[in-house]
């Protein structure tokens, strides 16, 4: 009998439109060997299950996270694979080697790595077909816009540029919901003047008054310093009975 490894984590799950995951509390079950993790409520009701592409290998453990997110262990591969709220498989491919294992269909030379360029990738679930979309980030639009073309050339791709990003969908088995999954996905730059924060240092009426206190405290200590060295010689006459002692010897020389 397959030992079964559970994970209860009582968290509240973030509430987003209509998370496959639901707003309450869940239970996450990973069964060793299996290609896939399921998602339970806590009334025994399946909420989802939760499969990368090409499935799982060996899952061992799993967890929610503070954002609503799954992360999935997987201890064949040594992979930690992460999941949304609504149940979609986030992947990040940054060269040729994760591009070639979670998106073998799209070729490293149209991807593009020698312009530095990353991609993350979502399996959306669909009663159609699963449909992969990956989203290319690329260090400028320019770059990006580049790129459209090869990514078009490939069968069945619906392309979409925003940006420095390039949305890809290969062989969708919706169209509709392709287009819906292309609309939402939008770039908006933000742009922020680095201004230089005035000080009181700045300000001349600042600068003015502290040259009158440092003025002050110079006459303050001067008038200190009189008195003090007026205070020892009264005291030092007294010493002497009144008599003040020679301070200075004179040669009387013809």
């Amino acid at each position: 009998m397959k030992a079964l490894r559970f994970l209860v984590l009582l968290v509240v799950m973030v509430a987003l439109g209509t998370p496959l995951l639901g707003s309450s509390l869940a239970l996450v079950v990973a069964q060793e060997a299996q290609t896939t993790v399921s998602v339970f409520a806590l009334n025994g009701v399946l909420l989802t299950t939760l499969s990368p592409t090409g499935g799982f290998t060996f899952p061992t453990a799993a967890a929610f996270d503070s954002s609503g997110h799954v992360w999935v262990s997987d201890y064949v591969t040594s992979t930690l694979y992460e999941f949304s709220i609504y149940g979609v498989y986030m992947g990040y491919i940054t060269g040729p080697g994760s591009l070639a294992r979670f998106l073998p269909a799209v070729p490293p030379s149209v991807a593009g790595f020698h312009f530095d360029a990353e991609a993350q990738l979502g399996v959306f679930h669909n009663p159609k077909g699963d449909m992969t979309l990956a989203i290319f980030n690329y260090p400028s639009p320019q770059i990006a816009m580049q790129k459209v073309p090869d990514f078009e050339q490939l069968p069945g791709a619906m392309v979409k540029r925003s940006g420095p990003l390039v949305a890809v969908l290969l062989a969708p088995a919706d169209r509709d919901l392709a287009e819906r999954l292309l609309a939402r996905v939008r770039w908006q730059a933000e742009v922020t003047r680095d201004e230089r924060v005035p000080t009181q240092r700045d300000n001349p009426g600042d600068l003015l008054l502290n040259i009158f206190k440092l003025i002050g405290i110079l006459v303050l200590f001067a008038i200190l310093s009189g008195l003090l060295m007026g205070a020892a010689r009264v005291l030092i006459r007294l010493a002497h009975r009144g008599e003040e002692p020679e301070v200075m010897i004179s040669l009387h020389l013809r």
